[in-house]
Parts: structure tokens; sequence; C-alpha cells
């Protein structure tokens, strides 16, 4: 992985964790997850789509599952599983001594 890439994947993980931050209670009387902004939360998981179609591609199980947590519910618990699959792809990259292994 290049030196640019792994940058671009740390600062989505800062930004997810400042989406994570934003959690609220989803109200009183109301049963369901954390809320979290909806705004913010959306412009995270596109650019993180973004570059992982980018590094693995549209058929990768990096994008796949990412895009499953995100697809069904944007709140909280769905988000936080979503920043753990990017943190994942950090982590493998970093213990393969920064090589990515894309699928040909």
């Amino acid at each position: 992985m290049d030196e640019k890439t792994k940058k671009r994947i740390e600062e989505l993980i800062a930004v997810g964790e400042q989406v994570l931050a934003t959690k609220r209670s989803p109200g009183e009387h109301v049963i369901g997850d954390f809320r979290i902004d909806a705004n913010m939360a959306y412009l995270w998981a596109t650019s993180v789509q973004h570059l992982l179609v980018s590094i693995f591609g549209q058929e990768s199980e990096q994008y796949r599952k990412f895009s499953y947590q995100l697809g069904r519910q944007l709140t909280f618990s769905p988000a936080s599983r979503a920043l753990a699959i990017l943190k994942s792809v950090l982590d493998d990259c970093e213990r393969d001594h920064g090589h990515l292994a894309v699928p040909g």
C-alpha cells in the first residue's frame, strides 16, 4: 500500500470516529439504536466506499461488508461495525508489511 492510501484510510478512520461521537439517544419512549449525525455519516460512508472500490474493487469482501452495514440502517451500531471493517483493512495491510493483495 502506498503511503498516500494508508494516510487516507487513517483520515477516514478518524472521521468515522467523529461520526460515532455524534451518538445520541433515539428519544424518550423510542425503541431502537442510538442515532448519529446522518449527513456526516453519509459523507463518510460515501468516501470510504469510493476508497474501498478503488483499492479492492466493487466485488471485494471489504466493500460488500462495509456497504451492507450501512445499507440497512444508518445508526450507531451499523456505523460502528463499518468502522471496524475499515480498521481491519488498515490492520491487514500493515500486517502484510504495507503490501495490499489486490485481486487481479
